[in-house]
């Protein structure tokens, strides 16, 4: 499974930035890498395994001050400032062209539970997944309570791509994620940004 940004190192004008990360030319060598996922960019490939996201600080802020309590199972790990490690699953193939148009999905396990005020607020986020569709890139997730569907619960965009090969994506909360987080934030409320790495 791959995860592959379909662009030329030469166009600059691009959000990804490449020119400044692979100023080795057009006919960059084909670099093979160990781990799940990848975006490839002239045969220069950039491996990811892992999406790191927060959800959004202030709300976990609000949990945790309200004496409620924010718990990852299933795989998904917190990290020491407060976001959240999930591993990427097997069987994924996203393709994001320079335009930024992308084709394609992949999934990452674990599972974040927000509960506070004695259960009456309870927001839980399991099975992430970045997909493409008519709309452009979203995430997404399975639908609660009955986790029967999924449901994209934030439109996603590209930012950069840093030194360390790794890839940041802005977040805005969509209608269904409004429901799905809290019911608190209305569309279009930017969240934490999320970072594959």
């Amino acid at each position: 499974m791959k995860l592959r940004l379909a662009a030329e190192i030469t166009n600059f004008e691009n959000a990804y930035c490449l020119k400044s990360i692979y100023a080795k030319g057009k006919d960059a060598i084909f670099r093979q890498l160990r781990h799940s996922y990848y975006f490839l960019a002239d045969g220069v490939t950039m491996s990811f395994n892992k999406l790191t996201w927060g959800v959004k600080a202030s709300f976990r802020g609000y949990v945790e001050a309200a004496g409620g309590s924010i718990t990852v199972s299933d795989g998904a790990v917190r990290t020491e400032d407060g976001a959240f490690i999930f591993s990427a699953a097997s069987g994924g193939d996203l393709t994001i062209a320079p335009d930024g148009k992308a084709t394609g999905a992949m999934r990452f396990q674990g599972t974040v539970t927000f509960d506070a005020h004695g259960g009456m607020l309870k927001s839980t986020l399991t099975e992430l997944g970045l997909e493409a569709g008519d709309e452009g890139l979203v995430l997404t997730a399975l639908e609660g309570p009955m986790n029967t569907g999924r449901c994209a619960i934030a439109e996603v965009y590209p930012i950069e791509v840093d030194a360390e090969n790794a890839i940041t994506l802005g977040a805005k909360i969509t209608i269904d994620g409004m429901y799905q987080i809290a019911d608190n934030y209305p569309p279009g409320t930017e969240l934490d940004p999320l970072r594959l790495d």
